[in-house]
């Protein structure tokens, strides 16, 4: 299975401190389409994370 380009510019721009140009520039893909992709990991991430949560009572 591969993995989404959201998992790995997130990756790469948190823990490797590329920019979104950066990231663009060895995707082959413009700067916003890394800046969505990045947001879009975060949210997902976000998302997960609060269904991993307990219910707090």
């Amino acid at each position: 299975m591969t993995k989404p380009p959201q998992y790995d510019s997130v990756q790469r721009a948190y823990f490797g401190g590329l920019t979104y140009g950066e990231l663009g520039e060895e995707s082959g893909v413009p700067a916003p389409a890394v800046e969505t992709w990045i947001r879009d990991g975060l949210i997902r991430l976000r998302d997960c994370l609060q269904r991993a949560e307990p219910t707090r009572s």
